[in-house]
């Protein structure tokens, strides 16, 4: 009984990555926040804004947790947590290369809450 153990790896990773994952959507509301005339980029929000601009990411997560059990069954479970991981890879990835305008980050928050539930 040590902490090589399977189990006691599997989540420590698991909490590694949602502890980035948590870091990422903290630099995402301070991405909106950013003042662009100031500092060359962000889209000056509020914080109002940064709270309405999560709402697709939001209303993905209510749809999908509804299906998530019938994706489970037709799938599996590890498809579905593949197909779920992809789509916040894609996101991500979406965000990255495109991120200037605010509909970006409204596409980028329904891609990513889908998988979220």
């Amino acid at each position: 009984m040590g902490l090589g153990l399977g189990p006691h790896v599997g989540l420590f990773a698991a909490a590694a990555a949602l502890c980035a994952v948590w870091v990422l959507v903290e630099l995402i509301s301070n991405f909106v926040q950013t003042p662009k005339d100031q500092v060359g980029y962000g889209l000056s929000g509020s914080v109002l804004d940064v709270g309405l601009y999560l709402l697709p990411s939001t209303f993905g997560m209510m749809l999908f947790s509804t299906l998530a059990g019938r994706f489970e069954r037709r799938l599996g479970t590890a498809y579905t947590l593949a197909i779920g991981s992809l789509l916040v890879a894609a996101s991500f990835l979406y965000l990255t290369i495109s991120n200037g305008h605010v509909y970006d980050v409204l596409i980028y928050s329904g891609v990513m809450g889908a998988p979220r539930c």
